[in-house]
């Protein structure tokens, strides 16, 4: 099988954050945050049972809470708003295809996919990535010192299942950057696009909550480019922008697939508005409307998706919860298009949870080694089943990714929570081919990405 992906491209296209304080792993639905701690400084941590108290749990929790709300606000994005649901539905409609393929149903090998199945995943692929814009490996080491000007460019969206190839406009920026690597600065050209739009979101949000628990956030000087691209784009169009307003036109923005194209349109038309608040006001009811319109097709759409996966039980569980938060997303969103931002400026942070179900997170004990075994914690607030399902389904989704990528060697993403016999007795094995679990269920009993390939089989 021949590979479009190399392995650091497919790790830049499943994680947004890096590890300094979170990541939130895109379309796997999974959260890590870095404690910056041992589990030693943990006072009630028993390494006995690999438990600590509730106490303590809740003491970490809040010593991580802007991270955690951080990329929380990056999961609400990716299951609640049309930039996030579009690249979920290909995703998914992908991996159906997948299953479908010739198994080995004694192998955890790779199946074999037809040539044309690895055409149009690739096509796919690649439209969608440039939807997201400048990948953010790209950016590292940039700062922003100042945007110089930009130019919308022409871009064939042609995914599957279209009507007919859309024509949408990606905005390419001119700006000067500092290369705190090489200390030097240069000029260069940056496609604004989704990623941006969710970093800069979710950096303002947490900034606004690690305010409200009086801790002060870094100055934004010190920030990196990806943190800061979307901001300055809106006030290279209008320097007079509002903080409020800036977060609501993002977060409308991401309604729509072509969402760095939506976002400098509101931005243009706040502008020349003479009345900002009845313009944001359109613009809610615009974005309203559509949704409207697009929900009947999309609750369709997705449940004819979703029973393809049919005598999959733990994975069908698993994507049937995350379509109806979608669902639930849809129609939060029809009711209120900006509801998180509101959430967010009114203080009552956890009223966001109320509204859309916390994924499954991982706190991460970065002080010890990683090859140390159930070195992090892994927990949900879902029910016992459906948890455990949702990481059955993270495991399926890493088989996936990795074998349309072909990349033989990987970390299983369990690997430092993992309390699995197979994980004691083998745990090289775990973090360099965790698919030969599979061949080792027998041996050792069923582990989370044995079930998960298990699962992709269809048994």
């Amino acid at each position: 099988m021949k590979s479009f992906m190399n392995k650091n491209h497919l790790e830049s296209l499943e994680m947004i954050d890096g590890e300094m304080w979170g990541s939130y792993l895109l379309n796997k639905f999974f959260i890590k945050i870095n404690t910056r701690k041992s589990r030693g400084d943990i006072p009630s941590y028993d390494f006995t049972t690999n438990e600590f108290s509730i106490e303590d749990q809740i003491k970490l929790q809040k010593e991580n809470y802007p991270a955690i709300y951080h990329e929380f606000i990056h999961y609400i994005h990716e299951i609640t708003t049309m930039a996030g649901i579009v690249p979920f539905y290909y995703t998914f409609a992908s991996i159906v295809s997948f299953t479908a393929c010739e198994q080995n149903e004694k192998s955890s090998d790779y199946p074999i996919e037809p040539k044309d199945l690895l055409q149009r995943i690739k096509k796919t692929n690649n439209i969608l990535l440039a939807l997201d814009g400048t990948k953010l490996m790209e950016t590292e080491n940039l700062s922003i010192i100042q945007i110089n000007n930009f130019e919308l460019n022409n871009f064939i969206v042609d995914l599957p299942n279209l009507e007919s190839p859309l024509e949408i406009m990606l905005p390419v920026v001119n700006i000067q950057v500092f290369d705190k690597k090489t200390k030097s600065s240069y000029h260069r050209e940056f496609t604004f696009g989704r990623l941006h739009i969710y970093e800069g979101l979710a950096q303002n949000i947490d900034r606004i909550v690690q305010q409200s628990f009086g801790v002060k956030p870094h100055p934004k000087r010190m920030l990196n480019f990806e943190y800061l691209f979307m901001e300055k784009i809106a006030k290279h169009i209008f320097s007079g922008i509002q903080q409020n307003h800036l977060l609501q036109i993002a977060s409308l923005s991401l309604s729509y697939l072509n969402c760095s194209e939506y976002f400098i349109y509101f931005i243009e038309r706040l502008k020349k508005s003479n009345n900002q608040e009845k313009e944001l006001l359109k613009f809610k009811q615009e974005t309203a409307s559509l949704l409207r319109k697009q929900l009947p097709d999309f609750e369709e759409t997705m449940t004819g998706v979703l029973n393809a996966l049919s005598g999959r039980n733990e994975i069908q569980n698993a994507y049937g919860h995350l379509i109806d938060q979608m669902i639930t997303g849809m129609k939060l969103r029809i009711e209120n298009p900006v509801f998180e931002i509101d959430i967010v400026y009114s203080g009552v942070f956890n009223d966001l949870e109320k509204k859309v179900t916390m994924c499954p997170m991982m706190y991460t004990f970065n002080k010890e080694s990683e090859d140390t075994f159930i070195r992090d914690y892994t927990g949900t607030n879902l029910e016992n089943g459906l948890g455990g399902n949702m990481l059955i389904l993270l495991c399926f989704i890493d088989y996936f990714k990795s074998a349309i990528a072909n990349v033989k060697e990987h970390i299983c993403p369990l690997y430092t929570s993992c309390n699995h016999k197979l994980r004691q007795k083998k745990g090289h094995q775990c973090k360099t081919k965790p698919r030969l679990s599979f061949e080792d269920r027998f041996n050792y009993g069923p582990c989370y990405y044995s079930a998960g390939i298990f699962s992709m089989k269809g048994y």
